[in-house]
């Protein structure tokens, strides 16, 4: 019965630490080449990863930088362009939930 309830302890705390991302995902200060976007990472125990894509280009689309800050400000893009951004706590497995925003014109 101990060996039982120490696997489940153990189990239940790689789960809950895996499912952990930032919170508060925010997009903003968005022209027609940059977009400044931001997060609450407090609950990550190092550091973050991030990755971006233009709307609809399906999983092939994602361009990943490991190791970034919030507020991070991604250049370099289209105008009048959706993107959709997604940050994680470094060594968790999945993403954020999606978050969107269009550039300008």
């Amino acid at each position: 019965m101990r060996t039982n309830l120490l696997i489940t302890i153990l189990l239940s705390s790689a789960i809950v630490s895996f499912a952990q991302h930032p919170t508060n995902l925010t997009s903003s200060n968005i022209t027609s080449n940059s977009a400044d976007l931001s997060w609450d990472a407090s609950i990550c125990s190092g550091n973050v990863n991030f990755k971006y894509r233009i709307t609809g280009t399906g999983s092939s689309g994602w361009a990943q930088t490991n190791n970034v800050t919030s507020p991070y400000i991604l250049n370099n893009l289209s105008p009048a362009t959706s993107y959709d951004w997604q940050v994680k706590c470094a060594g968790t497995t999945g993403w954020s939930s999606t978050n969107v925003f269009v550039t300008t014109s």
